[in-house]
This record gives structure tokens, sequence and C-alpha cells, in this order.
């Protein structure tokens, strides 16, 4: 689980829900409504407190990708990035409703280490699936989250830059462009072509998964029944999942 250090005096600890605290726009969209549920498709199993005594122990949390659809259908892309911010115990109120409900054990750890590493995530929502670049974004962020203390003023100025200095590029071309804190240029392709939407996945990567006679009988199923329901534990490989197998369907329709 993508919110659990997996450590068995943490993962013994209750979970907490998830909440919002920063979000670009501050007001929704038109087409869009992002609510407290957003937090909670970040961490769909709560956040529990990872209180290790030393940082070289966290575990690190798994990222993932996804796809959100609204009520008309149309489709967004996130990818999420997440990490452990690092608390002074000092800070943590150790008379709240949690700490009276948790464990003794865990609550002494929580008093008397020095620091207590809270699961923390950055997402990205785009209409485009350009998630091999928006990771970079992610990344590029949590270093500027990082390096200049959560200043509000260096994170905007980093999405007006993402927002409005990084046009779609014509159909046929490339786009380069640097980003902030990071060595590489990045590129940028023409997503769509027509109404097919061109993903940088290969959909051999579905052999890493599946055999080929399980690829069959699910693209059978999915002529035959046209909806199918995917269930795991693994959000990354069931995104590549529904990407790839679309790829798929597409010339048939």
């Amino acid at each position: 689980l993508c919110s659990d250090c997996g450590h068995n005096l943490c993962s013994s600890s209750l979970a907490i829900k998830p909440e919002i605290i920063f979000r670009y726009p501050q007001k929704d969209g038109n087409d869009f409504e992002i609510s407290e549920l957003g937090a909670s498709i970040c961490f769909p199993n709560g956040i529990k407190i990872c209180c290790v005594k030393y940082e070289m122990h966290a575990k690190t949390l798994k990222n993932y990708s996804s796809i959100l659809t609204n009520q008309n259908g149309k489709r967004y892309y996130m990818a999420t990035y997440h990490y452990y911010y690092k608390l002074p115990s000092k800070e943590f109120n150790t008379n709240s409703d949690f700490c009276n409900a948790i464990d003794t054990e865990i609550k002494n750890c929580i008093i008397n280490n020095e620091y207590i590493y809270i699961p923390s995530c950055i997402c990205l929502l785009s209409k485009y699936p350009y998630f091999n670049q928006i990771d970079k974004c992610l990344e590029c962020m949590r270093f500027t989250l990082e390096n200049y203390n959560s200043n509000p003023s260096e994170i905007y100025n980093l999405i007006t830059y993402f927002i409005k200095s990084i046009p779609i590029p014509p159909i046929g071309t490339k786009l380069f462009f640097p980003l902030p804190y990071y060595s590489e240029i990045i590129s940028l392709n023409q997503p769509f072509y027509k109404d097919v939407i061109l993903f940088e996945d290969n959909p051999v990567i579905l052999l890493e998964y599946l055999s080929v006679e399980e690829i069959t009988i699910i693209f059978r199923l999915l002529l035959f029944e046209q909806k199918i329901l995917i269930v795991g534990n693994n959000y990354d490989a069931i995104t590549q999942f529904t990407y790839n197998f679309t790829l798929l369907l597409y010339p048939l329709q």
C-alpha cells in the first residue's frame, strides 16, 4: 500500500484520512471538480505515520499514474509523487484524538523520537497523457519544496511556467523545453492523432504481466462484453493495462 511504510509497529497504527493542503487553481473549472475525494485518490487506504528513529529507515513510497473521468466522459491524466514529510515530534499534537486512540507503544515512539515521518503526495492533473513528462515536473516541484522551504511564491512561479510557457506541439512535430533544477531537456510530442490518444507506452508491456493466451482471452471479453472491471493493488499496472488494451481495440472501432 502506498501509504504504509511496512514496519510492523507503524503498520499496526490507525490510518488517518488524507486532506488536501494546497491546490492550484484554487477554484474548480467548469468541466472538472476537485473535492476531498482527490486526497483519497492519492492515498486510497489512508495514511499511516512512520515513526522510525532514523530517516534512512523510512521506506520509499510508491508513485503511480491513473485516469480520471468526469460525468461527461472527458478524461484527465494524473501522476503522483509520494514522499515523507519530516516533522519534529515536538510539533505533533500528542493530545489529539488520533494519539488518544493509538497503541501506547506507538505513542511513546512518536514522543521519544526526534522526528516523525508523514506520508505526503504531490499530484498533477493534465488533459494530455504526458506521463513521463509529468513525472519529471513532479520531481522538479519536490526539489523546490525541499530547497525553498515550501515558499508559496516559488511554487506559484513553477506552476505558472508549466501552464503558460510550455505549449502543445503541432501534429508531426516535437517540442523541447527545459525544467528548472533538472539537468535533462524534456521533449513533447503531439499526443493525439485525429481521435486516438498516442500513448508513449508500447502494448508489448502487457507481455510482462500476462501470457499471450491470457491477453487473447481478455481481448475477446472486451469485444463481447464491452466493459471489464480490472482489480488489483498495483495502481500503476492497472493504468497501463487500461491504456494498452484501449490501443489494441482502437483499429476495430
